[in-house]
Formats: C-alpha cells, structure tokens, sequence
C-alpha cells in the first residue's frame, strides 16, 4: 500500500503586508517563539533581495508565507520560488478576522501583517496554498514578463529618440518613419543629421525607400523634393555633431533591443505551440500570439487556483481594493 506524501517541513512562517511605499513583514522560525519584524522598499530588486537573504538564513525546508490575494504583483514577484508556499489571503477573509479580533480600529491593533501571520500558525489547515506550476508554464511566463520589460526598455529608448530628433532634427521623425522598427534605426544609423541626409544620392535614398516602404513613384519624387529643399532648424554645429551621435547610439540600442523583443517572440511562439492549452488561449477573442502566452501562464495549469472571475482580478491587481477591504491598520 503506498503511503500518503508527507507535507513539507516548515522551517519559517511570514506574514507580509504589501503597502504602496514599503512591505511590512513579519517572521517566525519554526524553532523560536520570537517574532521579528522587516520593512522591505516596494521595489522589486529590494523583494528579490530579502527573499534571497531569507534562503541563506534557511537553507533547508519550507518557508510559508502569508499574504494578500488581491495583491497580484507580489505573488507574481514570489512565485518562483521553489521553497516559498505561498498562501494567498482574499482581502474580505484578512478583514472579517480583524474585525472578529481587533474592532477599536485604533493605532495600537496589531497590523496586517502580525494578522497575517497569526492566520497562518493558527488556521493553516484552512488556508488554500498556492500550486507552483509546471516547467512549460512557469518558463512562458518568466519569458512573458521578460518580454514586457523589453517592450518598456523600447518604449524608453523611443522617447529618448523622439525628443532627441525634435532638439535639431524633427524632419526625421517623418522620413525615417516608426522609430519601433528596424528601417528608422537603419535611417538614422546612416543620415543621423539633415546635412548627412541632403549629402546622399538620390538613388540612395530611392534604394532604401524602396526597400521600406511603398511609394508611388509621385510620391517618392515629392518626398526627395522635401528632404532637399529642408531647412535644419538649428546651425548650432556643437549641438548637431553631439545629437548625431547620440541619435546613432540610440539607434544601435534600439536596434538590440528589437532583436531580443524578436528572439522572445519565437521563443514564446514555440513554447505556447507546445503548451497543452494553446487551442484554448489562442481561440480566445482578441488573444493573438502575444497574449495567447501571457493568458496561458497568468492562470497557470491548476484549475482550482481561481475559484470565481474576481479572484482573478484581485490576483493580476486590476481589482480596486476598497478602504474597507484594507482595513484602519493597512
């Protein structure tokens, strides 16, 4: 007869209190009766540090944490972690229980966290923890969120560009044409200044417009017109050599930047291709190739993660959280 697994060894209990500045926390090992109390900056790189200073400090066994579902982002932050269970608290149940313990509402209760932690040693029976995912999943949503980050750093670099080309070269932002693609980074890498433009051919420029984008030939002749005729907007020769430059370095950066967006696209293509409910995502209205993934590993292969359509909102963050919800302590 095969003998029921065994639950893993909890060797700390955490209750963590997410706020807009700073995360309250609170700690107990499994061998002591003292509780310690951290405030960790709400940043990411400040989470992925305490977590990691966590793991040296208990190098073996589980670390079961507590903390609000509704708070989306910091359960996506820590779910990664192998050694972490994590028990996610809907905001209505860590509300009645304060209510039930702690109903003056004053300065001097104990705070969400210490309630938190106190639901976890006591009604952990109770409590619903969260089921790590399986590789597939777990490696398109790390590819997910390494994807929107690069969608920032080219969103960043765009912005950059564009208020670049504005201080002496603005005719640019027409000509070269959406700085998002690879024909603008390819324009202003090789006419990064007006004068640089007017000194080329016009085959040269009949070639590259050619390649990128479709003109009749009326048009083409009307836009080459235009770019002789121009005028730069500023003569300022020490403004325009040190923009050229810099456009040309913004340019060789984007450039990357595309390349990697790319080289994630395929990838995230691929896995979603073996993903087992990628006719289901996929079919969805709207979905796409790019949030056909990111469905796919936002509701993960546990089917009982969510049990009603708020559940899910409250998880992604895009559910409001009423100052009831939150509490006089929050």
């Amino acid at each position: 007869m095969e003998m029921p697994a065994s639950k893993p060894e909890v060797v700390a209990w955490v209750g963590l209190d997410w706020a807009d500045q700073a995360h309250e926390i609170r700690l107990q090992a499994a061998s002591s009766t003292r509780i310690e109390s951290f405030t960790v900056e709400q940043k990411p790189e400040a989470l992925h540090l305490w977590v990691a200073q966590l793991r040296t400090r208990f190098p073996q066994g589980m670390i079961a944490l507590a903390l609000e579902q509704s708070r989306g982002a910091v359960i996506y932050a820590l779910m990664n972690y192998d050694f972490l269970l994590l028990y996610p608290v809907p905001p209505k149940g860590l509300a009645r229980y304060r209510e039930a313990f702690f109903t003056s509402g004053t300065k001097n209760d104990l705070t969400d966290a210490d309630l938190l932690l106190e639901m976890l040693r006591s009604h952990r029976d109770r409590l619903r923890a969260w089921q790590p995912d399986d590789a597939l999943t777990r490696q398109l949503r790390l590819l997910a969120e390494h994807r929107r980050k690069t969608v920032a750093d080219r969103t960043r670099l765009t912005n950059r560009l564009t208020a670049l080309l504005k201080t002496y070269f603005p005719q640019a932002l027409e000509w070269a044409g959406d700085l998002r693609r690879e024909a603008a980074c390819e324009f202003l890498a090789e006419w990064p200044s007006l004068e640089a433009l007017q000194r080329a051919s016009r085959s040269e420029l009949r070639r590259f417009y050619h390649r990128h984008r479709r003109l009749s030939a009326e048009e083409l002749e009307k836009l080459l017109q235009e770019i002789a005729q121009a005028r730069p907007l500023t003569q300022d020769r020490a403004l325009i050599e040190a923009s050229a430059l810099m456009t040309q370095t913004l340019g060789a950066q984007l450039r990357a930047v595309m390349a990697g967006l790319a080289r994630l696209d395929q990838e995230l293509e691929r896995l979603f291709n073996q993903h087992p409910d990628q006719p289901l995502f996929e079919g969805l209205p709207g979905a796409g190739e790019t949030l056909g993934p990111r469905l796919a590993a936002a509701f993960g292969a546990d089917r009982d993660r969510y049990q009603c359509a708020a559940e899910v909102q409250q998880f992604s963050g895009i559910a409001p959280v009423t100052e009831s919800d939150r509490g006089p302590s929050g």
